[in-house]
């Protein structure tokens, strides 16, 4: 029931059907709880989807609490440098830019791009779409030389990785 609800959740986010997207998830955190722990990876995945669908209202408090808490949860589970943080860490960095908190929103992208580096490698499409968040939010606090880096290095991951939709965001993502 946990499972179905929470793909339930995921459609319905997906739809921008909110409110029947934190009814099943709260419901299913409610059978994780009871039924796995607070501390498991199912539990990581409810948190982190709530942390999109407050981020997604506009409530950057809730957002981040949620975040961390799979955070806490994900790397205690599976050590501090597994792949799933990098969901979580790119999530953060989203949040705190709209809390309007750049430094700790950088430290973010910074952790998701490491991470990324050392589980996914240099020509996965996360790793461009981290580079175009931290490369964008630098631009955005007049560190154009790191942006540039960060942009330019963006499209050669995309090109690495031959994905025609990663590769036209870099160029876009660039050109803004």
């Amino acid at each position: 029931i946990m499972e179905a609800l929470f793909a339930q959740g995921q459609f319905a986010l997906g739809a921008g059907r909110i409110d029947d997207a934190l009814a099943g998830f709260e419901r299913a955190m409610e059978i994780g709880r009871a039924s796995l722990g607070e501390d498991s990876l199912p539990m990581a995945a409810l948190y982190s989807q709530l942390a999109a669908l407050h981020h997604r209202r506009g409530e950057q408090d809730k957002a981040l609490a949620s975040i961390d808490r799979s955070t806490q949860i994900r790397e205690r589970v599976t050590g501090p440098d597994h792949a799933d943080l990098v969901f979580n860490f790119s999530m953060r960095g989203r949040i705190l830019e709209e809390l309007k908190r750049d430094d700790d929103a950088a430290h973010a992208y910074e952790k998701a791009r490491a991470i990324a580096e050392k589980t996914l490698g240099d020509k996965h499409p996360s790793l461009s779409a981290i580079l175009q968040d931290l490369g964008r939010l630098h631009g955005r606090m007049g560190k154009t030389t790191e942006a540039r880096a960060e942009l330019d290095r963006a499209i050669v991951v995309a090109k690495a990785g031959e994905e025609p939709l990663a590769i036209a965001a870099a160029i876009t993502a660039l050109a803004e």
